[in-house]
C-alpha cells in the first residue's frame, strides 16, 4: 500500500511541477498563458467546481491514508 500512496504522491507533485513551469515560461517570455497552456491548467488544477486531475488524486491518497 505504501508503493501504491508513494506512486500517486509522486503523480500529484509532478502535476504540479508541469503548472509550475507552465506558468514560469510565460514569465520568462514576457506574455500571458496561451489557450492551450491555460486548458492544460485547468484540466489538471480543475476549474470552478471540477476537481482536476490533482483533485482526484488528493481523493484517492486521502482513502488510502484512511485505512493505514
Amino acid at each position: 500500500m505504501d508503493k501504491k500512496l508513494n506512486a500517486l504522491k509522486k503523480q500529484r507533485q509532478e502535476l504540479l511541477d508541469k503548472v509550475q513551469a507552465l506558468i514560469a515560461l510565460s514569465e520568462v517570455e514576457a506574455r500571458e498563458l496561451t489557450t492551450e497552456e491555460t486548458s492544460e491548467i485547468d484540466t489538471i488544477q480543475g476549474k470552478g467546481d471540477e476537481k482536476g486531475q490533482i483533485g482526484h488524486l488528493d481523493e484517492k491518497i486521502a482513502r488510502l491514508e484512511k485505512v493505514q
